[in-house]
């Protein structure tokens, strides 16, 4: 197994230096302990998202945590980790040659680091890593369509820096390094290599347009061909004081190394309007977002790529201080570049998936710490070609603590 060695060795260092560097030398702040624990059941109708040989499944989840921290007015380090416990227990016969959802018994990880300060008043100086070991498939890529459950590390480094150019303009550059490592079955790992420029136009002290342009490289291990990809869009956001909109535009084009694949381009547009009541910094009694966006998927193992539209919508509410309502809903269209298959009816098309995914849940807030929730939801993908469409249903109950110091 291969590491980001560079990325956890400068993750070892802001740490050892947060953690030991004298308190009147960080100045007077704050520490941040906030221990959490997540136990969790769910009945799944079609937990391998087969078309046909469905089988119901119960999920078991054990998920002690911990978030440490120190916060100054200019400087934060932060640490925010999961032990994730998965225990599956199949309720149907396994038909033969398929595998028992026990077989996927797990121990995953989530650990996600930041540090940030701000030397001087113009300068911010930042860092971000996030570890993952986790078959959740959804995040290896935010417009993926990945059903496989196989057992996977993904690592994502992010150093950058924003500087106020002047009152009106100001300027940020990140560098991103994302590792993917597959521990089980026959998915490529990859690293991708990204930079990120962004140029920003201050129209008010609540408008704003950002020149935000992309540049990156993606390998993969085996067959699967890497690819550079630039992308460029112009983005505007703008502040009220209960609701806040996004809307952008631009282009990407994807270049790859194989001399037998032509480039792809697409136009591609984000979209949003984000609600809060009351306003941030104070925590919300309702909220809504609403999302649409359209790009390729970055990870496309068998040059398995596509146009991905994607429409959001999320809501909440807390009736009398108590009762915590959380809807979620999301339909994707996946239009392929070079992938076909056979349809039903036996001819040959190039493939085309509409994914739909709804979940609602009402919760019971005894304390501002400890919630009790149970909730159902819908999953279908609406495939084109045969043996890729299936439906799940699911219901879930869970514990939630989150108790902050």
């Amino acid at each position: 197994m291969e590491y980001n060695k560079g990325g956890i060795l400068v993750l070892a260092i802001t740490i050892g230096i947060g953690l030991f560097m004298p308190a009147k030398v960080l100045g007077a702040g704050r520490f941040i302990i906030n221990p959490k624990f997540t136990a969790g059941w769910r009945v799944e109708s079609n937990y391998f998202r087969s078309e046909t040989d469905e089988q119901e499944v119960f999920t078991y989840l054990l998920q002690p945590g911990i978030e440490v921290g120190y916060e100054t007015s200019k400087s934060l380090l932060a640490l925010d980790y999961s032990l994730n416990a998965f225990f599956y227990d199949s309720q149907d016969s396994v038909p033969p040659g398929q595998p028992d959802a026990s077989d996927d018994d797990y121990l995953g990880h989530t650990a996600n680091f930041q540090a940030e300060t701000r030397p001087i008043e113009r300068l911010l100086v930042g860092l971000d890593n996030s570890f993952l070991l986790t078959r959740n498939p959804a995040q290896t890529d935010s417009l993926g369509d990945f059903t496989e459950r196989d057992k996977y590390w993904i690592n994502r480094l992010t150093p950058g820096i924003y500087y106020e150019l002047s009152r009106r303009f100001d300027a940020g550059l990140r560098y991103r390094n994302t590792i993917i490592h597959w521990l089980e079955g026959v998915n490529e790992d990859s690293d991708e290599n990204r930079a990120i420029l962004d140029l920003i136009y201050n129209l008010s002290p609540t408008a704003h347009l950002n020149l935000d342009y992309q540049y990156w490289r993606r390998n993969y291990d085996g067959d699967t061909s890497d690819y550079i990809s630039n992308q460029i869009m112009l983005i505007f956001r703008k502040q009220f004081k209960y609701i806040s909109f996004e809307g952008g535009a631009g282009y990407q084009n994807r270049r790859f190394d194989s001399s037998d694949l032509d480039d792809i381009d697409t136009p591609v547009f984000l979209g949003a309007i984000i609600g809060q009541f009351p306003p941030a910094p104070d925590p919300p009694r309702s909220h809504f977002t609403l999302m649409f966006d359209q790009n390729f998927n970055d990870q496309g193992v068998g040059q398995r790529y596509y146009v991905a539209r994607r429409l959001t919508l999320k809501a909440g509410h807390v009736f009398v201080e108590k009762i915590v309502v959380e809807l979620e809903g999301w339909f994707q269209n996946s239009d392929y570049e070079d992938t076909f298959g056979r349809t039903s009816s036996g001819e040959i098309e190039k493939r085309d998936d509409d994914r739909y995914y709804f979940f609602g849940s009402v919760g019971y807030r005894f304390k501002d710490w400890l919630t009790f929730s149970a909730g159902g939801g819908y999953d279908e993908r609406d495939s084109n070609i045969e043996n890729l469409s299936f439906d799940n249903s699911f219901f879930r109950t869970q514990l939630d603590f989150d108790f902050k110091f």
